[in-house]
């Protein structure tokens, strides 16, 4: 049976650069986190900002800092 939870091995800047890096789109990254592809893009575009487990489910399969995935972008803030 596979661990819950892979170990990243590579860290990367955002979850923009995760999915370049690994070619997964939007869909199949929101698929695997159990979220909608709405909701990952608005996350990637600092419009929302991922909280408490969503934010680790983030952070472990993506490798992105959770410090990165909690703070708006300053491009969005209003």
């Amino acid at each position: 049976m596979p661990p819950e939870r892979t170990p990243q091995k590579k860290s990367y800047a955002s979850i923009e650069a995760y999915r370049s890096a690994t070619k997964t789109t939007q869909q199949a990254l929101a698929k695997l986190l159990g979220i909608s592809q709405s909701a990952l893009s608005m996350i990637e575009a600092g419009e929302r900002i991922p909280r408490g487990r969503l934010a680790l489910r983030i952070h472990d399969r993506t490798g992105v800092p959770l410090a990165t995935l909690l703070r708006r972008r300053k491009d969005s803030a209003a």
